[in-house]
């Protein structure tokens, strides 16, 4: 039973949160404790039991030509390759551990784990709204941040910053907090729909969040939605 919650419920909410607090922790020291936890997390579903389907073969497909691809890469240049192997590594984990956590046979309910991200999505918003206003670096988090945004608007006072500046909140970019918080808005519309009062009130707080990302894809998805 402890399992079933853990691969359930608790990995991926410590995920999700390791992941969005991903540029905080690095100025910390603390560098993608979020790879560990899916590591973590992947070995323990296997260990609890998955039930692949016939579709993850094109999944397998996809590892196959990429391992192509490093092959021909070390062959060129050895050193390229690691780096490749690194990096490719990182962003092909993720799908890996979704494909991993859909088909565990635990029973994974993305609706509960939607419902539990929206305090921490909410604050993300609320903490954009705050850096646009008071504070870019939000609190000296941001140190390890490579945004020219960021580096430009710290070192200037708010009244030559105001106009051009775009909140990034925690995540790595406007254009990334911008569209994340903004999905979230139909996220949120579906969860918690027996909710109406605290729903609208949240899908307030991300569309004003999203809105000082300066993202100009917050407003194309509001328009879609609301057609």
């Amino acid at each position: 039973m402890l399992l079933n919650r853990l691969c359930n419920f608790y990995f991926p909410f410590v995920v999700f949160t390791l992941t969005i607090l991903n540029l905080v922790l690095l100025s910390f020291g603390l560098n993608y404790l979020y790879m560990i936890a899916i590591l973590i997390a992947i070995g323990t579903m296997l260990y609890r039991g998955i039930s692949f389907k016939r579709q993850d073969i094109y999944l397998l497909f996809f590892w196959f030509v990429y391992v192509c691809f490093i092959i021909l890469h070390i062959v060129a240049d050895f050193s390229s390759a690691i780096h490749l192997l690194i990096g490719g590594g990182m962003y092909i984990l993720f799908p890996f551990y979704w494909l991993c956590l859909f088909r565990c046979r635990s029973g994974f309910d993305i609706k509960k784990l939607l419902r539990a991200t929206l305090y921490p999505v909410a604050l993300l918003a609320l903490l954009g709204v705050y850096q646009y206003h008071f504070d870019p670096g939000l609190f000296g988090l941001l140190s390890q941040s490579s945004s020219n945004n960021i580096r430009w608007a710290t070192e200037n006072d708010s009244v030559v910053y105001l106009l051009f500046f775009r909140s990034t909140s925690l995540l790595s970019s406007p254009q990334v907090y911008g569209l994340f918080i903004i999905l979230y808005l139909f996220i949120i519309e579906d969860v918690l729909s027996d909710r109406p009062v605290f729903k609208r009130l949240l899908m307030l707080i991300c569309f004003v969040g999203a809105a000082y990302s300066g993202n100009k894809m917050v407003y194309l998805l509001v328009l879609i939605y609301i057609g």
